[in-house]
């Protein structure tokens, strides 16, 4: 029989990661905090995003904990900073709540 697991140390890891051009609008009330890599404790970037802001994706990425994980695709590499925007994630992780809606990109039909 398998023992129980020890909680103490956060090892999620990316099970599964693949090129995406997605859009997504924020969840209306709640903003988030973008984070450097694709992981629940991972070190937040700085940067946040709005709620109502629509983003544009490049990557999924699933983790071995099922967390979905996005990463942002760059809002101009001129804006001051490079061209790493870092990731956001699809549900809270504590209330499971969807945090980014599906949108349509600028431009449509």
């Amino acid at each position: 029989g398998g023992g129980g697991g020890g909680d103490g140390e956060s090892s999620e890891k990316i099970q599964r990661i693949k090129d995406v051009d997605l859009y997504f609008q924020v969840h209306p009330s709640f903003g988030m905090y973008v984070r450097a890599s694709p992981q629940v404790a991972s070190a937040k970037t700085g940067k946040a995003v709005m709620p109502n802001e629509v983003l544009r994706v490049c990557q999924e990425c699933v983790t071995t904990e099922g967390n979905v994980f996005y990463r942002l695709t760059a809002r101009g590499a001129a804006a001051g900073g490079g061209a790493e925007e870092g990731w956001v994630m699809e549900r809270h992780p504590k209330q499971g709540k969807l945090l980014l809606l599906p949108a349509e990109g600028p431009g449509g039909a």
